[in-house]
Parts: C-alpha cells; sequence; structure tokens
C-alpha cells in the first residue's frame, strides 16, 4: 500500500472496470458465438479466417495482461484509513486521532472480510494516552461508491503524565492512566470514488464504544479511507446477476 501511495495514475471517471457488468457480460457472450462459428467452420472445413467474429478474438487472445495492479492476486486487498474524532470516558477525554490498516481478501465482488490493526492517541499538555485495537472487521458495499464496515475486537489502553501534580490543569491520577483492556465495536461508512480499477479512497464517519475493566468509552470521528485491490469473481457475473 504504501508503495502504491507514490504512484499517480490517470483517474478514471466511469469507476472501476469490474463494475462494468453489462459491457463484461455482452463481451464474452460475442467471444463465445464467435468460437462456436470458428469451430463449426473447422468442423465443415471452412476457413475460420472467414469468419466475421475471427478477428475479434483473435485481438482479444492478444491483449497483453495488466501490469499496473497494486495487488496481481485478485482477491488481495488492503485498506488504510486516518481518523480524527473525540473519545468520552470517565477522567480521560478529548481529542483523538487514530491510523487504521486492514490486510484480507475480497470474497465477493462486494464484500470484504480483514483482520485490522488500529492505533490511536490523545495528546493533552497534561498527560497523553495511547490505545491499540486488533480485531476482525467485515465491509459491504452497498453501492459502487458506497462501503459499509462493521468491526469487533480487542484493546488495550495506558496513558502517561506529561506534568506534575501542581501543574493547572493537573494530570488525571496514575490509577486513571494504568493499562487497561477490554473489547471494543463499531461502524464505519463511507463514500469512496474510485481513481482507477483497484484503487478507491474517500471520506468516511465511523462509531465505536468499548470497554476496559470498569470503565467504558465511546468515540466518533471523521477521516478519510484508501481501499485497493480487486475482488475474487469466482462466479466471473455474479454481481451482474445478482443485480438484474
Amino acid at each position: 500500500m504504501g508503495a502504491s501511495l507514490l504512484y499517480s495514475p490517470p483517474s478514471r471517471a466511469d469507476g472501476p472496470t469490474w463494475y462494468k457488468k453489462k459491457q463484461q457480460a455482452e463481451q464474452k457472450k460475442s467471444e463465445e458465438e464467435a468460437e462456436k462459428r470458428k469451430q463449426t467452420g473447422a468442423l465443415i472445413g471452412g476457413d475460420a479466417s472467414d469468419d466475421p467474429g475471427f478477428s475479434q478474438l483473435s485481438v482479444s487472445d492478444q491483449k497483453p495482461p495488466e501490469t499496473d495492479l497494486l495487488f496481481k492476486t485478485k482477491g488481495l486487498t488492503d485498506s488504510l484509513s486516518f481518523d480524527a474524532g473525540n473519545i468520552s470516558q470517565d477522567q480521560i477525554s478529548g481529542p483523538i486521532f487514530s491510523l487504521q490498516y486492514a490486510l484480507g481478501w475480497w470474497w465477493k465482488p462486494n464484500l470484504i472480510l480483514s483482520p485490522y490493526l488500529r492505533l490511536s492517541g490523545l495528546f493533552n499538555s497534561a498527560f497523553i494516552f495511547m490505545k491499540v485495537e486488533l480485531g476482525p472487521q467485515l465491509r459491504y458495499f452497498y453501492k459502487q461508491n458506497i462501503p459499509i464496515t462493521v468491526f469487533a475486537g480487542f484493546a488495550v489502553s495506558r496513558g502517561a503524565n506529561q506534568a506534575d501534580a501542581n501543574s493547572i490543569p493537573p494530570p488525571p491520577s496514575q490509577t486513571a492512566l494504568d493499562e487497561r483492556h477490554g473489547i471494543v465495536a463499531g461502524a464505519q461508512v463511507g463514500y469512496f470514488f474510485w481513481t482507477r480499477n483497484d484503487l478507491a479512497l474517500g471520506p468516511t464517519l465511523s462509531f465505536r464504544v468499548g470497554s476496559q475493566a470498569e470503565r467504558s468509552f465511546s468515540e466518533i470521528s471523521l477521516g478519510f479511507s484508501l481501499q485497493s485491490g480487486r475482488p475474487y469473481y469466482g462466479d466471473e457475473f455474479a454481481w451482474e446477476k445478482k443485480n438484474n
């Protein structure tokens, strides 16, 4: 993902190729008919090159493979998100910044399952507070540009004083900053723009809740996310059939 961000391919306003469902189906049907005519001509002793579909099939067969994909393996995908929001919990609340990365598999043209790692930090003049999350996430593309993500995981948090007890404002007590761990869950919705066949990016809105020992928290944040990779087709036109 890091290396791919250094490459800026020309934008493609008409969206990713794998969403051109009708065009793909028509092209495949045309090629199958051309192949049948070619085989029929060979069986009856005819010249397949006389078939009107022969040249189209030959050109299609000679197309070079795609070499500029972020991932060469169809189905492999990752996402990277930057978030800024507010965390609310007993004694420690305020603006929090997060970085989240997920690497997984695109099971269907509209469904992704990935493990994710999230690092969050709250930086105050009197203390710092860090939180780490790890768990699975499921991303569903409701439409081509609208991903809905749900996730659940395990979180560990810890804080540290940056000032003495006499500072104004005073830092939280050391007990409040001690390490805690527990479960976390949440959801995210975004709006993605496909800049190429296998790269999308756009704004996101996230909400998560969690419980760590005796303390619970909630967090809401706005962010920006990137999604790379292409779906694993399985049945190549499953998306076409599903939406017709």
